[in-house]
């Protein structure tokens, strides 16, 4: 059995110079350390990264005020056997999956948990915020949407309901019930899932597919507007 609150997944493939930033995120967050569990996933890194993890100050920070944090390692290549690693080593009864170069808000944390009150919830899909280097040109701002951006989908709670019919699931930021995603998913066999990003190929859709897969399951999936990354 889970026990309640969140576990945060973080992925990481080579993510020495960015995992920091969701980890000093963590730090900031309003919620109380009790709430929450954090799980970094080191997908075969090359650049060190578990050290860098276990040497970090927001590290030892999280650790002082009573939440847990393990560097995990997955060794098999490829975003999918990340986040699969990071489900089988989570300890709480809800997940959420942070890209290593994502920042939270501090209400992030507290807010997502809210929604899983109501038990017929299996998935949130949060509100994702580009942070450019540099200004994009026309062409880019009008196509956000296909960057895994989706700010403008507006300030109301959408509810997409519980059919098999796809939502705009993106994996940054995005919320299941462990439970869920244990029932819908086929996570024994994962060839049978889209693989998502492997190495320097940048294959899409699984994030979809996971959203896909617990709405014919019959889990309803929403939209939070509030869990702002």
């Amino acid at each position: 059995m889970s026990s309640p609150g969140v576990t945060v997944v973080i992925p990481t493939y080579n993510g020495a110079q960015r995992v920091e930033a969701p980890l000093q995120a963590l730090v900031e967050q309003q919620a109380p350390g009790g709430c929450f569990e954090v799980v970094v996933v080191d997908n075969n890194s090359s650049d060190g990264t578990a050290r860098v993890v276990e040497e970090s100050a927001s590290v030892a920070e999280l650790r002082r005020r009573g939440v847990d944090v393990r560097v995990v390692a997955e060794p098999r290549q490829g975003l999918l056997f990340a986040r699969l690693c990071g489900i089988h080593n989570a300890r709480r009864e809800v997940i959420c999956f942070l890209d290593d170069d994502n920042i939270p808000e501090p209400n992030f944390i507290a807010d997502g948990l809210a929604h899983f009150e109501d038990a017929g919830v299996g998935m949130v899909v949060s509100r994702i915020y580009p942070r450019y280097e540099t200004p994009p040109p026309p062409s880019i701002s009008r196509r956000e949407h296909l960057l895994a951006i989706n700010h403008r989908m507006g300030d109301a709670l959408i509810d997409f309901g519980a059919e098999a019919t796809l939502a705009p699931t993106i994996g940054a930021g995005l919320w299941m019930r462990r439970s869920a995603i244990l029932d819908a998913v086929p996570w024994r066999t994962p060839e049978r899932l889209m693989p998502g990003r492997l190495g320097k190929l940048m294959v899409s859709g699984e994030d979809i597919e996971l959203g896909y897969l617990l709405g014919k399951a019959g889990h309803r999936r929403i939209y939070g507007p509030t869990l702002k990354v």
